[in-house]
């Protein structure tokens, strides 16, 4: 997840409650995060930032389950050729 993502910042960290997952994140090589668009060229731009905010680190930041229904509901009706 840290390759795409990148490293989680300090304060992201300091708010995990595993002890050993906190120490685990520090003691990582920092990575910069890789642009969803650049991995993943031919998706669709809608769905790319639904993909980030549900892979996001901070669980604040991820969308509700009514939120990623909505919105797939919305992409897959706006997608040529395809059914839901």
């Amino acid at each position: 997840m840290t390759d795409l993502l990148g490293t989680p910042l300090p304060e992201a960290i300091a708010r995990i409650r595993n002890e050993n997952n906190r120490r685990y994140l520090s003691s990582m090589r920092k990575k910069k995060p890789i642009p969803f668009s650049q991995k993943f060229p031919n998706a669709v731009p809608l769905a790319l930032r639904l993909l980030e905010r549900m892979l996001a680190f901070e669980p604040k930041d991820r969308p509700t389950a009514e939120e990623v229904i909505s919105l797939l509901y919305f992409l897959i009706s706006h997608i040529p050729n395809t059914k839901l």
